[in-house]
């Protein structure tokens, strides 16, 4: 009994120094390092493995507004929420992880972040709403393993992320409400296995993606339908394992890439909506997709600019297409 108690014991103080290094706690000591904030890596091992590390984002270049607080933060609990109440600008990460008693994330002054907001592995939280006045946010957004959290309405107001956005894990998030105010995502947006998650409305002011675009792994999400601004992203899109998915339906404004990732999806049926889609740089990977015929995928070749330095990997099912179409596959 005693050697079971040690190692719960154990645990938890292996996760709470694990918060802790993320930033520092509220001692002065000054300010953090940029978190750490790999993801969890999926089956799919030879996808980017840049999408699993967030960009480092140099706040010095940054114009910091007078009277800032040049300091980190990890809240744990509601007495260290009540000591950042007052603050209306922090030039440094804001780390809320494995808080107690926490069921609304409110830090109703804030307006201005320097470095990374981090929400992670709190099993009460239920909102953000508190977080309203936040406009800007010099880092990256991690929300991550929230299993209460069912929006980020609270995020409404903000119109800039210098570093990337990753949502992944949050058993209860049914969309992606709170983030739409975003027209550019400046490093990179990761969507992966939240579970309940069925539409990604939330991002229709969307209409680039300056780096990485993965949605992955999120069982119930049946379309894309809140992506319908997105034009361009520069890095790799990629959807991968997202077994609901149908179609494209989402994505009929996108008309460029540096690569296509398509895998896994096992009911996607039909490309159609990329139908604004002329250029591919670097990629095209189409496969997988048990449902997906593969004259659907050399009808979307067939219509591309593509790169010199493209590799093309295409196939699916078997079906009836014509040999005309086939030829573009090729």
């Amino acid at each position: 009994m005693n050697k079971i108690v040690f190692v719960v014991f154990a645990l938890f103080l292996l996760e709470a120094v694990g918060c802790k290094s993320e930033s520092r706690p509220s001692d002065n000591t000054g300010p953090d390092t940029d978190a750490d904030t790999d993801t969890d890596s999926d089956a799919d091992s030879d996808a980017d493995s840049d999408a699993d590390s967030d960009t480092d984002v140099d706040t010095e270049t940054e114009t910091v507004p007078d009277g800032c607080v040049d300091e980190s933060f990890i809240i744990n609990n509601v007495s260290h929420l009540a000591e950042l109440i007052a603050y209306d600008c922090i030039n440094g990460s804001v780390t809320l992880c494995y808080s107690l008693g926490i069921t609304s994330f409110s830090l109703p002054n804030l307006e201005w972040l320097g470095g990374n907001l981090n929400i992670y592995d709190n099993d009460y939280l239920v909102d953000i709403d508190g977080l309203s006045s936040l406009g800007h946010i010099g880092g990256n957004i991690r929300v991550t393993g929230n299993t209460e959290l069912i929006d980020m309405v609270g995020l409404a107001s903000v119109t800039y992320v210098g570093g990337s956005i990753s949502i992944e894990k949050n058993l209860a998030l049914i969309n992606m409400n709170g983030l739409g105010g975003i027209s550019v995502a400046e490093a990179g947006i990761r969507i992966w296995d939240n579970s309940a998650l069925v539409s990604l409305d939330g991002l229709d002011s969307l209409t680039t993606v300056d780096g990485w675009f993965r949605i992955e792994s999120n069982n119930n999400l049946v379309d894309l339908a809140g992506l319908g601004s997105l034009a361009s992203v520069t890095d790799m899109l990629t959807l991968f394992n997202n077994v609901s998915l149908t179609n494209m339906n989402g994505l009929e404004a996108l008309t460029s890439v540096e690569s296509l990732d398509l895998r896994y999806n096992d009911n996607l049926t039909t490309l159609d909506a990329l139908s604004a889609l002329t250029t591919v740089e670097a990629g095209f990977d189409i496969r997988s997709n048990d449902t997906l015929p593969d004259c659907e995928s050399c009808d979307l070749l067939g219509q591309l600019t593509i790169g010199p330095a493209v590799i093309v990997i295409v196939y699916h099912l078997t079906d009836t297409c014509s040999p005309v179409t086939l030829e573009n596959c090729q």
